[in-house]
């Protein structure tokens, strides 16, 4: 490692990720632990039901190959013995990252910079294991979401070990890497940075829901989407906001909403959006979701202003 200057180094791991393979010891790891089952509705039909774009997934979008071998064919929506050998492969995977890790952390330690290096592990989604009939993340549910985030400040030590009950979002890790070295967020930037956390401090006001987005459409000549419901490349799209109580997920193209009560829901089972009672829950999710696009929009321009005596807030 650069010990006689700065340096940053973005590791990426693709594991745990579909194909799922793993070497040993790692493929038989968990071979007898007694996973829980998949959260899910009865049956397949049942579960594509539910929604026109459950409908579209389960039907059209055929979950890929999940396993690399003689079983990676294996009806992943009923077989319950394949299932458990996908999630023993998933979390054997997840224990290899760990360790290799571990390695990256050892070499710090015996280098000496482990007490200066800021270091962040994080991922990119999350993975269905079968949850809702489903596998991979192509799909708007917490389980495709919601993903781990672990931040360790060296010059922070009083919040080593400690865990934080408040919404982050993946645009927040550049903030964060920005001030942490000293230099400027730039206001095109929607994220915020983490450091008043990593010290123990909440910064008022923070953000009181999380919002995601995701292109269903597949950009071939036989698009499901488009055969099926009409929806262009650009209608192929949903996005959802997330509050503490609730969840809104908002499609393009004309197909209804999905509304959740999370905490009485945690697993996205029941849709409220078509419930009477809900009506005014739904209204007001739908306003934050329209006021969180409209204040996130492109504003490169929107702080700045010509003046007489030039140019305020520009910054080449």
């Amino acid at each position: 490692m650069r010990q006689e200057q700065d340096w940053f180094a973005h590791v990426t791991y693709i594991r745990p990720h579909p194909p799922l393979v793993a070497p040993k010891p790692y493929n038989q790891m968990y071979e007898n632990t007694n996973f829980p089952a998949p959260i899910r509705k009865n049956n397949v039909t049942d579960e594509a039901n539910t929604h026109p774009f459950n409908k579209l997934y389960l039907e059209n979008y055929k979950n890929h190959t999940v396993i690399d071998g003689p079983i990676g064919d294996f009806d992943k929506e009923q077989d319950d013995q394949a299932i458990k050998i996908a999630r023993s492969i998933y979390f054997g995977l997840i224990t290899e990252l760990d360790y290799h890790i571990g390695r990256l952390i050892d070499q710090l330690k015996q280098s000496g910079e482990f007490d200066s290096t800021l270091i962040i592990i994080q991922a990119d989604h999350g993975e269905m294991l079968g949850d809702h009939h489903m596998w991979g993340k192509q799909c708007p549910y917490d389980t495709a979401f919601q993903i781990p985030l672990i931040i360790r400040d060296p010059y922070q030590p009083q919040m080593h070990g400690k865990s934080i009950d408040m919404f982050t979002e993946s645009i927040d890790i550049t903030p964060t890497i920005l001030e942490w070295v000293g230099q400027p967020v730039p206001a095109v930037m929607d994220g915020h940075s983490l450091i008043p956390f990593l010290s123990g401090k909440t910064p008022k006001p923070w953000r009181e829901h999380v919002f995601a987005e995701l292109d269903f459409s597949t950009q071939t000549n036989i698009d499901p989407a488009e055969q099926i419901y009409e929806l262009s490349a650009r209608e192929a799209n949903l996005c959802f906001i997330r509050s503490h109580k609730y969840k809104l997920i908002h499609f393009n193209g004309g197909l209804p909403p999905l509304l959740y009560d999370i905490v009485a829901d945690s697993n996205e089972m029941t849709n409220l959006a078509t419930e009477p009672e809900y009506f005014k829950i739904l209204l007001d999710m739908t306003q934050k979701l329209l006021n969180h696009r409209m204040k996130n929009a492109k504003h490169s321009l929107s702080e700045i202003m010509l003046t007489k005596n030039g140019t305020i807030n520009y910054a080449p």
